[in-house]
């Protein structure tokens, strides 16, 4: 059984192959980077949310997911360590 951010990393892989939202591939990336101007990344994860609200939600909930793996892996490594 893959464990779930496996299976996000995966869902986002074949959205990307899929071509649906090829030109999204480096939004996660760019979701997660520190340097980006927070302004600029508030503008990004709006432009995104509105995309998912907008549909289709399938595919663009899997680049939310991909952007937000390591936070949800880190909590997973914390609830396994109690």
């Amino acid at each position: 059984m893959m464990r779930f951010v496996d299976q996000i990393h995966q869902a986002f892989r074949d959205t990307v192959r899929s071509g649906s939202l090829a030109t999204a591939q480096d939004l996660p990336a760019r979701l997660r980077d520190l340097a980006t101007p927070p302004e600029e990344r508030d503008q990004i994860w709006n432009d995104v949310l509105q995309a998912y609200i907008a549909g289709p939600r399938h595919q663009w909930a899997t680049i939310v997911l991909e952007a937000m793996c390591p936070d949800i892996r880190h909590q997973a490594d914390l609830s396994l360590a109690c």
